[in-house]
Formats: C-alpha cells, sequence, structure tokens
C-alpha cells in the first residue's frame, strides 16, 4: 500500500502538475542556455568551473545540451508539449497558445492503407507533435477545454 488516499484532491494533483512542469521547462531552459555558452564559443571545463559543476561529467551535459532543440522564431516552446506547459505555468497568455498551436506545422502520421492491418492490432503512435499532442495536453490537465477546442477547430479548418 502506498499510503496515499484512494481519491487525491484536485489541488493536490494540481500542485504535483504544476511542479513538474515547471522542473521540466527549467531542464529545457538550463540545457539551450548551457549550448547558447557554448556555441558562442566558450569553453567546456571553463562553463562547467563556473557553474561550480562536476567537470569529469559536464562535457556530457553539454552534449545533450547542444541536442535540445532550439525554439522556432515566434513560438515560447521546441514542441507543442512545452508550449502547452509555458501556458499552463503562466509564461505565456491564452492568446498566446491559441496563436501559436493554430499556426504550429504539425507532423502528420503516414496513412495506412485500407485492409493492411490485422482486426485488433494496435494502430501506431502519432508522431511527435503531431496535433494528438494537444489533446494529450488537454487530458494532462495543461489546457483547458475550450482552448482545446478552439486550437482543434482551427487547425481542422485549416487542413
Amino acid at each position: 500500500m502506498s499510503g496515499l488516499p484512494a481519491k487525491m484532491r484536485d489541488d493536490e494533483i494540481e500542485g504535483v502538475r504544476r511542479v513538474r512542469a515547471a522542473l521540466v521547462l527549467a531542464q529545457l531552459d538550463y540545457r539551450r542556455e548551457i549550448a547558447a555558452l557554448s556555441q558562442r564559443g566558450y569553453d567546456v571545463a571553463d562553463i562547467g568551473r563556473v557553474l561550480v559543476l562536476r567537470l569529469d561529467t559536464f562535457p556530457e551535459t553539454v552534449r545533450v545540451a547542444q541536442e535540445t532543440a532550439p525554439i522556432p522564431e515566434g513560438f515560447s516552446g521546441a514542441t507543442v508539449r512545452e508550449i502547452c506547459q509555458r501556458y499552463f505555468l503562466g509564461q505565456i497568455t491564452q492568446e498566446q497558445v491559441i496563436h501559436e498551436l493554430t499556426t504550429w506545422d504539425y507532423a502528420i502520421p503516414e496513412p495506412r492503407e485500407l485492409g493492411k492491418f490485422e482486426e485488433y492490432e494496435e494502430l501506431p503512435p502519432s508522431p511527435p507533435n503531431s496535433l494528438e499532442e494537444v489533446g494529450k495536453a488537454f487530458d494532462d490537465g495543461l489546457l483547458e477545454g475550450e482552448v482545446h477546442n478552439t486550437i482543434i477547430r482551427a487547425v481542422l479548418k485549416r487542413w
């Protein structure tokens, strides 16, 4: 038995969601800042010393940072989920999240040929940054229903 009550209160769940989203975004921001220092030509060892990090593991930190997707111009995140998390934490407005996610260049799942699957075969997952991510953000409490519906309607009209 975990010791948690059978039904957690909504405010308890909300608090954990907020802290988790903040943690994820802080990690992304941290990596992007390290990557920016590295791209400006600063020595990896010097960056590590200034940040008081273990020098034996810092080159790996820089490598991971350099692989972190940059934020496209005009957007507040590099992924649909990141944009939704920034909205959830109040870092961007409702108007911004709607604008960004109605103009996002969504990944389109590969079409499947009719009759090319077994009756109970599980459908392949949608690619990252597909419109399905907006639905997942709603399911996870990052977007309110009306914001979600506004985004979905606008994107479907565009297609």
